[in-house]
């Protein structure tokens, strides 16, 4: 049973690359993170796509199984993000204004837009990671950016 679902893993993990790097490909512009998100009662990771098209920013979380965790757009003009999936363990009202909030500030922070300051959202940025902390519900969302190999290009 367990080399049958370390089997599924990397067969789901080479899929999901292959297909996230096609569509990737025809976009205005496009960045590939890993992600940690982490609570005092619970952690995800994973990897987080964003792409541009015009003056929308499409992504989707999703952990190393393909899992998806939440599909969101983010409307530039508008300044509006919205969530349009979200795995069933974060889907309340609560979690989702809240993890609303701070994933606009990392999209902000990781696409280098002007970010209003805010007295709960501390941001860090550095050339191999960003981290945005959310002081008030102490949720760290921990972003750094994906290497291409030299594999995948051939």
């Amino acid at each position: 049973m367990t080399r049958f679902l370390v089997y599924i893993s990397i067969l789901l993990s080479f899929v999901f690359q292959t297909k996230a790097e096609v569509l990737v490909d025809s976009l205005d512009r496009s960045e590939k993170y890993n992600f940690e998100l982490s609570t005092e009662k619970g952690y995800l990771s994973g990897i987080l796509i964003l792409s541009q098209e015009g003056d929308v920013i499409n992504g989707c979380m999703f952990n190393e199984f393909g899992v998806t965790a939440m599909d969101f757009t983010y409307d530039i003009s508008k300044d509006k993000l919205k969530l349009l999936h979200v795995i069933k363990f974060l889907d309340k009202w609560y979690i989702k204004r809240v993890v609303s909030k701070d994933v606009k500030a990392c999209i902000k922070t990781l696409w280098g837009m002007p970010l209003k300051p805010e007295k709960n959202i501390e941001v860090s940025v550095s050339p191999n990671e960003t981290v945005v902390y959310n002081k008030k519900r102490k949720i760290r969302y921990i972003y750094s950016p994906m290497q291409e190999s030299n594999d995948t290009k051939e």
